[in-house]
């Protein structure tokens, strides 16, 4: 479970850009500059929150504020999906990215105090190379373009 918190968490990070030039046709009259922040409205949230979540967690209970950074990913993702508007889906992002700078200290957390100490390196490996996975996947992942005329 935890190395799925990371996934989803780091997944979502890059993935996006895929996506982009689908997000830009479905919003034609935003700016740039205003579909800019649908990428950084993430980053910024998660880098910002990632320590706070660690905090919080270490008061009221890693796997308690785990599953609410999943509830929180869960949710705005949602509300991505259904976004009418840029800022919308700028918002939800956000959302997302709270959720996820909830996951990701507390699942490596949990983790950490699952496993003993002679497997402890083996358990982080994997959960930072799920994450770093995770990320270099994100732009690679090709969505297929239903306005592409396959031969």
């Amino acid at each position: 479970m935890t190395a799925i918190a990371a996934f989803m968490a780091f997944l979502d990070a890059t993935i996006v850009n895929v996506a982009f030039p689908d997000v830009r046709d479905h919003f034609p009259s935003s700016t740039s500059a205003d579909l800019s922040w649908i990428l950084n409205a993430y980053n910024i949230v998660f880098a910002a929150f990632l320590v706070p979540s660690g905090r919080i967690a270490d008061r009221w209970g890693r796997k308690r504020v785990l599953l609410l950074g999943m509830a929180l990913f869960t949710i705005g993702s949602g509300a991505c999906a259904a976004a009418p508007s840029v800022d919308v889906l700028t918002a939800a992002r956000g959302l997302q990215a709270l959720g996820a700078a909830a996951m990701v200290p507390c699942a490596q957390a949990l983790l950490i105090s699952a496993f003993p100490r002679a497997r402890m390196g083996s358990a982080v490996a994997i959960f930072g190379g799920t994450a770093a996975f995770a990320a270099g996947v994100g732009p690679a992942w090709q969505v297929p373009d239903s306005r592409a005329t396959v031969f």
